[in-house]
């Protein structure tokens, strides 16, 4: 059956009294019986579950701590580290000796050197007379 309906959008698509006792629609009951058998066996299945689990996982704790061998000690010794040697004949070892000694003469603060002259008669503008 196929309705036409109003363009008109200012009223409702079927009006009808606005504080009328609505009716809805009730579920059918399940009978009680059912609801309650099921959760009995849920937690049946639920705790010997939980037990057979405690029991394995205190199984494995008991085994770990027999299994366990018995740990011997170790003392260390000292023993004497060996001391660098330094190759004397390695060029890469001569420029980074090299390059340090000129390091340490161009420090500035090390410089007795006096600053040279200013020339104070040196301007970027033309003098205006």
């Amino acid at each position: 059956m196929i309705h036409q309906y109003d363009t008109n959008q200012t009223q409702f698509a079927e009006e009808e009294v606005l504080f009328q006792n609505v009716t809805t629609p009730q579920m059918p009951q399940v009978p009680v019986e059912n609801e309650q058998a099921q959760p009995k066996k849920k937690k049946k299945v639920l705790i010997i579950g939980a037990s057979v689990f405690g029991v394995f996982l205190l199984l494995i704790l008991v085994l770990m701590i027999v299994g366990r061998k018995p740990q011997v000690e170790q003392v260390l010794e000292a023993s004497p580290s060996p001391s660098p040697t330094i190759v004397k004949d390695n060029p890469l070892r001569d420029r980074v000796e090299n390059l340090q000694d000129e390091l340490t003469e161009a420090d500035p603060s090390n410089q007795t050197l006096v600053f040279p002259p200013v020339n104070m008669s040196i301007q970027l503008d033309p003098i205006q007379n």
